[in-house]
């Protein structure tokens, strides 16, 4: 299985694919600041978290490297979302560097430099992941991020991932679930965006038409101290019986800042 590299700049609806992640270098830390108190006059201190950075030494094997170049300069300093498939991690954040290194054939290397917005990540979910709890069919596809989705044909079919909440997974706090989908027919309201509590009832959807392009497709939703240690359930399924095939690349969720 491929695992995709994703940046997605909301706005715009602009995607920029990175075809390999070589190295990660991720820097988490505070600040400690030194005070008098004014009750008791003892010396105290006081922790300031600092927004995660992180450093990415990405590859794009492309003969067009001058459109690189222009995508991540119009990028820079904007909030984006940025996906990365094999280390599971999804964010908004702001991209503060791009440093272009050097190109050998058609392989352009180059280091992205990152401000992660808030403390909390989430996950990045490619559809064909076997950890996948839905009954999709996996389908070649060279337009799909790895180059293959799952194809939904009957009704009820789904691609779906389980996250049990903690202070650590999906601490309370807002969120947006995205999934890059497609539909063969584009038929009226047969793709519903899930998010399912499997031990409550809290329970937002999104029902909407799929384009014959892939698309970006978003649900927001909150997670309360109603939700706190039970199993949510991210879930994109078909809703009608109709004969059409919804495509299905990947499934997400991040944090809003």
């Amino acid at each position: 299985m491929i695992y995709p590299n994703w940046i997605y700049y909301p706005n715009d609806e602009l995607e920029l694919f990175i075809d390999t992640v070589q190295q990660v270098s991720y820097v988490s830390g505070c600040n400690t600041t030194e005070y008098v108190g004014a009750s008791d006059g003892k010396l105290k201190s006081k922790a300031i978290r600092q927004l995660p950075t992180a450093t990415f030494e990405c590859t794009w094997d492309t003969n067009h490297i001058t459109d690189i170049y222009r995508y991540l300069d119009y990028l820079k300093g904007k909030q984006v979302i940025i996906g990365f498939g094999r280390l599971d991690l999804a964010s908004w954040a702001k991209i503060t560097d791009a440093s272009f290194v050097r190109t050998v054939g058609t392989v352009q290397k180059a280091s992205l430099s990152m401000q992660f917005l808030g403390d909390v990540r989430g996950h990045f979910w490619e559809a064909e992941d076997p950890r996948d709890d839905g009954g999709g069919a996996e389908y070649s596809d060279a337009l799909a991020s790895g180059g293959k989705t799952k194809r939904l044909s009957g009704i009820g079919s789904s691609v779906s991932f389980e996250v049990r909440q903690s202070k650590i997974m999906l601490p309370t706090g807002n969120y947006t679930m995205f999934a890059r989908i497609k539909d063969s027919n584009q038929v009226t309201d047969d793709l519903i965006l899930d998010v399912y509590d499997r031990d409550g009832s809290y329970n937002p959807t999104l029902t909407t038409t799929a384009t014959s392009s892939f698309k970006i497709y978003t649900l927001n939703f909150e997670i309360s101290s109603s939700e706190a240690g039970h199993r949510i359930l991210f879930e994109v399924f078909k809703n009608k019986t109709s004969t059409n095939n919804i495509y299905v690349d990947f499934l997400s969720y991040v944090a809003v800042p």
